[in-house]
């Protein structure tokens, strides 16, 4: 039980500030997204540093791992208190909202990592905020300024451009006759791309090309099976010619040792 880790003493309010003015005055090294061994250096001096300069602040001495798995602690704090701050604002249903405020730290925190506690805004997706009723009737300014240069009575543009031109001619048609299918814009002749062929033309295509290579493959292994068969055969009269040769070799040595008993006997006879 001596190997236990001693529970430190909890931080106090205004430790927190004073460790959150601390980071923030050195947020450019402690909130680096690099990861090289020259930033990891930096930000353990910066830790340091950091945790000197709380001990004079607050007259407290804790080391700088203990304030760094604070701030650590504090950011994911800040996190969540956004998510939710977040979550209840578009909450759907009506009804009175429930109080989830975000505190003074997380505020501090939020203002240090910025888009990391509170998210990216998208102007886009169902999370975007409406425009007011005062605004919705205003347009850009894009499109104030293109109004005031470029009116409908200036055909001069209409004239150089053919999908301005298809454009008017559909607003000028209306929709007295129209069915659900004439509802479909028409595609621009700018977008329309000459149709190359079908995919059962592409399949067919695919067919004969799987066709000519399984036939030159069964090609290449019949010559290669004639091939082999004629090396067999070829080395099977090899074989029998060496045997031939061997058969008279011993029918010469035969006759040369019948010649020499002829010659031995004819000798003993004299």
């Amino acid at each position: 039980m001596s190997g236990r880790k001693v529970r430190g003493k909890n931080f106090s309010l205004l430790e927190e500030h004073i460790l959150i003015d601390l980071v923030d005055s050195a947020k450019h090294i402690l909130e680096n997204k690099k990861s090289d061994a020259v930033t990891w250096r930096e930000k353990a001096d910066a830790w340091e540093r950091l945790a000197e300069k709380f001990a004079a602040q607050s007259g407290i001495e804790r080391t700088w791992k203990t304030l760094r798995d604070k701030y650590d602690h504090l950011k994911k704090k800040t996190r969540s208190e956004f998510a939710a701050e977040k979550l209840e604002r578009y909450r759907t249903g009506g009804g009175v909202a429930s109080s989830t405020s975000v505190s003074a730290i997380s505020e501090k925190i939020g203002a240090i990592i910025q888009t990391s506690a509170t998210g990216l805004e998208n102007m886009f997706d169902d999370d975007a905020y409406l425009r007011s009723i005062d605004d919705k009737d205003k347009e850009p300014p894009i499109l104030n300024a293109v109004n005031s240069n470029c009116s409908l009575s200036d055909t001069s543009a209409l004239q150089e451009d053919p999908v301005l031109q298809e454009d008017m001619q559909r607003k000028e048609v209306g929709f007295q006759g129209w069915n659900p299918t004439k509802l479909k814009d028409k595609k621009s002749q700018k977008l329309c791309v000459p149709r190359k062929r079908g995919a059962e033309e592409d399949r067919l295509s695919l067919l004969k090309l799987q066709q000519e290579y399984y036939r030159n493959e069964n090609e290449r292994a019949a010559e290669k099976h004639s091939c082999d068969m004629e090396r067999h055969k070829l080395d099977m009269e090899k074989q029998l010619a060496e045997l031939r040769n061997i058969n008279l070799k011993n029918a010469l040595l035969e006759m040369e040792i019948e010649e020499k008993e002829a010659r031995k006997k004819f000798k003993f006879d004299d």
